[in-house]
């Protein structure tokens, strides 16, 4: 199993173990702590709201321009410029800004964050 599918069954997995049991109106489905991964986590953004995951976006440049890998390319739009740039595509993680905004942001609704990403 590739490690990409592997964080991505686990962030599932962990997400769907961690739900509140019956929620209601008044009491919406939640995670028992918060969740933060980044795009090589292999979710979609629609599929990180479902299961209360918080993506925070790679940074992916081709020829010079830099985009949010999910935001404002997505992977359709990446190959095609792929094959069409002389260049190879440089990608980085993201910045440790973006994170600790992340971090700030869910911290004021629970102090517990698990964070989960891939590296080498």
């Amino acid at each position: 199993m590739y490690i990409v599918e592997f964080v991505a069954w686990a962030l599932r997995l962990y997400s769907y173990n961690n739900l509140e049991p019956e929620p209601t109106v008044e009491t919406p489905t939640r995670n028992l702590m918060k969740i933060v991964t980044d795009s090589g986590a292999d979710l979609s953004f629609e599929e990180c709201k479902q299961i209360g995951v918080t993506m925070v976006p790679l940074k992916v440049e081709v020829d010079g321009i830099s985009y949010q890998a999910g935001v404002d390319i997505d992977p359709v739009k990446f190959y095609d410029m792929m094959d069409a740039s002389p260049s190879m595509p440089i990608t980085s993680t993201p910045s440790i800004g973006d994170f600790v905004e992340a971090y700030e942001r869910l911290a004021q609704e629970d102090e517990d964050i698990l964070s989960i990403h891939i590296c080498k």
